[in-house]
């Protein structure tokens, strides 16, 4: 058995292999070095079977070897862990859900004849490590698109913004579960209450508010700076009508 181990790492020295950083939109350097029992060896990694302790390995040739990660050096192997790593990441077993909440809801008067009731809401998240690593550097962040109308001369304007935030995550166990909210955030529908028929202004006699839609985002990156990307909205169809507002930061 030995013999045929010390067989795989002489036939993949000195052959051209590319890292896979198993990111769609970023990627690291297709090339990378691994050290194999004191030789030096060009790999992409293609799978790692944590259970298993074994890694697949494709070389230039498209020619595909399956090792023990044990046979490379230290900084290696931490190296092929930080790939199974974003290879769990990526799967379903990682998985994350999200859905609205209401939180508080009142009713005011914020001037003479007009009644307002106003809602506040938050994003509830649970994120569900299903896999059988312990994952960290991820860091959640999320939009929440909203549009408000507001009483003008003889109109209503039309506020569309949107409340961001963003939380690194703890790392979590194997099998863990982490429940996160996002900011609280508050839309409002208002009208002439009784005895009132109208403004002077012939302003429309009720205003609204919507939540358009939440779009959230997980980003993983390992030490070595592999980087993998997963993301959900609400309404599904909410990152082809918005577009992505950087976080800033408090």
């Amino acid at each position: 058995m030995k013999g045929l181990m010390i067989g795989v790492v002489l036939f993949l020295v000195g052959s051209a292999l590319a890292v896979e950083s198993y990111q769609p939109k970023e990627s690291s350097s297709a090339y990378r070095a691994f050290e194999a029992q004191g030789r030096a060896i060009e790999a992409r990694v293609v799978k790692v079977d944590v259970s298993r302790g074994t890694v697949t390995l494709e070389l230039a040739n498209k020619q595909r070897k399956k090792v023990k990660i044990s046979i490379f050096s230290k900084g290696d192997q931490a190296y092929i862990l930080e790939c199974a790593m974003v290879q769990e990441f990526k799967s379903s077993r990682f998985k994350m859900e999200f859905k609205k909440e209401l939180i508080d809801k009142t009713r005011t008067e914020p001037s003479t004849g007009i009644r307002r009731d106003t809602e506040k809401f938050q994003y509830d998240i649970k994120i569900v490590n299903g896999t059988a690593l312990k994952m960290e550097g991820i860091t959640l962040s999320y939009n929440i698109f909203l549009e408000q109308e507001e009483l003008a001369d003889g109109k209503n304007d039309v506020n569309r913004y949107y409340v961001s935030g963003e939380i690194p995550l703890k790392p979590l166990a194997p099998k863990a579960k982490v429940a996160l909210s996002t900011k609280t955030f508050s839309i409002y529908s208002q009208k002439l209450a009784g005895g009132y028929s109208g403004y002077s202004s012939g302003a429309p006699t009720h205003q609204s508010g919507k939540s358009k839609g939440a779009w959230l985002r997980l980003t993983l990156k390992t030490r070595s700076g592999l980087t993998a990307m997963k993301e959900a909205c609400l309404p599904k169809n909410t990152n082809e009508i918005f577009s992505w507002q950087e976080v800033e930061k408090e």
